[in-house]
């Protein structure tokens, strides 16, 4: 089974990093949640995504879906918008912090379960490890960025996910995942009238600039459970789903809490 995120072409990537600008610029100042018209069949499929917003090259938000549970389009419009407003880690993005920001999109392949963790490999797997109710989810940059190797990574999952470090080793399930990574460095919203040189998407494997990513995604894990959880994400910052069994997580470090619906 392969680990490769949907296929996509420049135009994809480029429409892609459009929608998420423009899905930031509305949510920022207080407009309407943009629902994207992608003709597109790849946009319009199901897909797996999250966006990244930097400012100088330091994280500024990100969110994101690791299931496709919404067309790629509108889950790419989603997560800017909640990036730029919901993660629990900044304050919200303003309109003047728009010609300092970039956006990131990188989409997901389907996570699959890997029996032996030596077949892991660091830089092109992310993980998703689960055990008691516990999540942890990090990028395969992460582990590129903090020089890991594979048991540190497998560690460092755990912990995320509020485990004992060994938890990968005593029966905890293991997924990996690939994604398509890429940006095309120009400001949410340039400043004066001229706008930025327009350039190409950049993809696959390149470097952060600035303070590497910590935990670069958050996710939507859509499986049935007793007690939906979440990370720390605001209660009004997404639609009600505990009734759907959808699990939400934001994308700092920390263990799940009990979500409630209000």
């Amino acid at each position: 089974m392969t680990d490769a995120p949907p296929v996509l072409t420049p135009e994809h990537r480029a429409a892609l990093l459009a929608i998420a600008r423009r899905a930031i610029r509305e949510r920022a100042r207080g407009g309407h949640d943009v629902i994207p018209e992608a003709d597109d069949p790849a946009l319009q499929a199901p897909g797996a995504a999250f966006v990244t917003i930097t400012r100088d090259g330091d994280l500024r938000g990100c969110i994101g879906y690791v299931d496709p549970i919404k067309p790629l389009a509108e889950a790419v419009a989603h997560c800017a918008a909640s990036a730029a407003t919901a993660d629990p880690r900044f304050p919200p993005v303003t309109p003047e912090e728009f010609p300092h920001l970039r956006v990131e999109v990188s989409v997901l392949s389907p996570l699959r379960v890997i029996p032996d963790p030596t077949a892991i490999e660091v830089g092109t797997h992310g993980l998703y490890i689960s055990q008691a109710g516990r999540h942890g989810l990090l990028l395969p940059q992460v582990a590129t960025e903090f020089g890991w190797d594979r048991d540190t990574f497998l560690r460092q999952a755990c912990l995320k996910a509020g485990l004992p470090g060994d938890a990968w080793q005593q029966g905890a399930e293991i997924q990996v995942f690939g994604v398509d990574r890429f940006t095309d460095d120009l400001p949410i919203e340039p400043s004066g009238s001229g706008g930025a040189p327009r350039r190409g998407p950049r993809h696959g494997k390149f470097p952060c600039r600035g303070r590497p990513f910590l935990v670069a995604s958050a996710g939507f894990f859509d499986a049935p459970q007793s007690r939906p959880t979440r990370l720390s994400i605001p209660g009004n910052a997404f639609p009600p789903l505990a009734d759907s069994g959808v699990r939400r997580f934001d994308c700092s470090w920390g263990t799940a809490e009990p979500f409630e619906s209000a």
